[in-house]
């Protein structure tokens, strides 16, 4: 199960002082995923279809995990052997609004980050990705 956007922030008094305890949502299995792919429309386009589902995803609470603060432990991890890795960057970019500044500026910076990071790396391609901001997390999360 992937973890997404949702959780519960559970407080408590015996954590390092960044580290936050949470209930994570998981996304369950549906057999209609055989014949349909998961999905979850998050852009109210207009509706041109007899389905107005936004989602075909259904979502249960884990259990209760802890996210630890890796600041100052960021060379203890390794793409390897943690599934990521921590490295500095420093853009050009400022401002994270323009879709023609990213795609002209931190997209290829990006591009060459990975393949300095990343050992016999001959393509990068971004799949997805978007300008969000506060109005699209908060609608996430309703």
């Amino acid at each position: 199960m992937d973890p997404i956007l949702r959780a519960e922030k559970i407080p408590t008094e015996t954590l390092a002082t960044h580290d936050e305890t949470v209930i994570l949502q998981y996304a369950l299995w549906d057999s209609l995923f055989l014949s349909e792919k998961p999905y979850q429309i998050i852009s109210d386009f207009g509706r041109h279809s007899e389905d107005l589902r936004n989602t075909n995803l259904a979502y249960e609470p884990g259990k209760l995990e802890t996210i630890y603060d890796i600041r100052g432990r960021e060379s203890d991890f390794a793409l390897d052997e943690h599934g990521f890795a921590v490295c500095n960057h420093q853009s050009a970019l400022q401002s994270f609004k323009d879709s023609a500044l990213i795609e002209g500026t931190y997209l290829p910076e990006m591009e060459e980050l990975l393949k300095q990071q990343v050992e016999d790396v001959d393509e990068i391609f971004f799949f997805d990705w978007r300008v969000s901001n506060s109005t699209t997390v908060a609608s996430l999360l309703d």
